[in-house]
């Protein structure tokens, strides 16, 4: 089975994209959660340049409006419906990445 990471897109998209890299296999999947900011300045795109060398591929990209970032409620509520339980147990391991500074 596959693995699924969850990430924060920031401005030090590194301390996400490192973990993954180190700890992904071909065909494991990438979760953005990814702001109004870090969309204008193509920051996943960027990151899945670089992922997608190592055979990591994009699940989905959630937009989130920058307002919203920092609001744990908000975060909890999204990931519960785009993770739902049919989604879990086709993978092997779901990892959480949330570090990476400040979310835009």
């Amino acid at each position: 089975m596959k693995k699924l990471f969850v990430a924060f897109a920031t401005f030090q998209n590194g301390s996400n994209v490192l973990p993954i890299i180190f700890n992904a296999n071909k065909g494991d999947k990438v979760l953005w959660l990814e702001s109004e900011t870090c969309k204008k300045l193509n920051i996943v795109d960027n990151s899945m340049k670089v992922l997608a060398k190592h055979g990591v591929e994009l699940f989905k990209n959630e937009d989130i409006k920058d307002v919203n970032v920092a609001e744990p409620n908000y975060i909890i509520s999204t990931l519960t419906k785009i993770l739902d339980e049919n989604v879990i147990k086709s993978y092997e391991s779901v990892y959480l990445l949330f570090a990476g500074g400040q979310k835009p």
